[in-house]
């Protein structure tokens, strides 16, 4: 199974991108800077298939390694 990570995937084409890559059969980590909207993207998301939300900002580092970590 190949598995993906879109960052911004909470809005706009970042979740776009994540529903395709999940209807193509992909895991999909939504990143998000905002876990609590990463959550509620990756649930109306879940119909397309196997998306995860993770807590990521490209400008926080322990967002970086934990998600490095998942």
């Amino acid at each position: 199974m190949e598995v993906s990570l879109v960052t911004g995937g909470n809005s706009g084409i970042g979740y776009e991108v994540v529903r395709q890559l999940a209807i193509e059969g992909m895991i999909v980590y939504l990143g998000s800077r905002d876990l609590e909207k990463g959550i509620t993207a990756a649930a109306e998301l879940s119909s397309a298939g196997d998306v995860r939300p993770i807590h990521l900002d490209l400008a926080d580092r322990a967002t970086l390694i934990s998600a490095s970590r998942s």
